[in-house]
């Protein structure tokens, strides 16, 4: 769940089957969900990786200006910011916040 204005955003996660709220967040703008992963939206762009579960942070060192999902257990994110405009394109995994070992199906290496 997610709910936001100009100046503030928050998000929780519920339990379905018993209807309670697992963990509200204040100040979260939750941008992604996945893999048992919420993803964050912070300030200057850089996103972390809460656990589902407990809302704990699971990692926290990516910046960019947009994610989208690559399946349901990666995502592209894309790395310009409001201080570096050009950054590329990353693929990371949403459990772990780190490169995938395998290249997802249909991506192509880059030539050299």
């Amino acid at each position: 769940m997610r709910s936001s204005t100009a100046t503030s955003a928050r998000t929780a996660t519920i339990d379905l089957s018993s209807g309670t709220v697992r963990w509200p967040a204040p100040g979260v703008a939750a941008v992604l969900v996945g893999d048992g992963t919420v993803v964050d939206d912070l300030i200057e762009r850089e996103q972390r990786g809460l656990s589902i579960n407990d809302g704990r942070t699971r990692w926290a060192r990516l910046t960019g200006s947009a994610v989208c999902p690559v399946g349901r257990a990666r995502m592209l994110v894309d790395r310009s910011s409001l201080s570096r405009s050009a950054g590329g394109s990353q693929v990371v995994d949403l459990a772990t916040g780190g490169q995938p070992v395998q290249r997802p199906a249909g991506l192509v290496p880059p030539l050299r």
